[in-house]
């Protein structure tokens, strides 16, 4: 089966280790730079850290799109959740009106890696009244 993620290779600039599923933004400071996305930082989200990386300066591999993309949950939370970044990069829920970084495929437990369907910076009130 032919693997349709979409990826890019970052460079980390959180500041230290970034774990594998685990949310970071594009932060600006060089191309293809990312920080650690923790407690909604107001950058939309670029992706999940597919397999992580030890340190500041490394180049990492980031999933931003596909069927399959994993992401670790920072609560339990159920399928069909809209989900933002908590504490440490992990998904949370996302509150009325904040960006989301997409919806959950499947449920699970704080640290569980999930399946979630990315929809990067797509403000969640907005979203609800166009829908509705």
């Amino acid at each position: 089966m032919q693997n349709l993620k979409h990826s890019i290779t970052a460079i980390n600039n959180s500041g230290g280790a970034v774990e594998q599923g685990r949310f970071v933004y594009l932060d600006g400071t060089a191309d293809r730079t990312v920080g650690l996305a923790v407690d909604s930082t107001g950058a939309p989200i670029l992706g999940v850290a597919a397999h992580g990386c030890t340190a500041d300066g490394d180049a990492f591999t980031v999933d931003i799109g596909g069927p399959g993309v994993m992401v670790e949950l920072g609560a339990t939370l159920s399928a069909g959740a809209y989900i933002n970044a908590g504490a440490a990069g992990k998904a949370v829920a996302a509150e009325e009106g904040e960006y989301y970084a997409g919806y959950l495929l499947e449920g699970g437990q704080d640290g569980d890696l999930v399946q979630y369907v990315p929809q990067v910076a797509i403000n969640q009130a907005s979203a609800k009244t166009e829908t509705a």
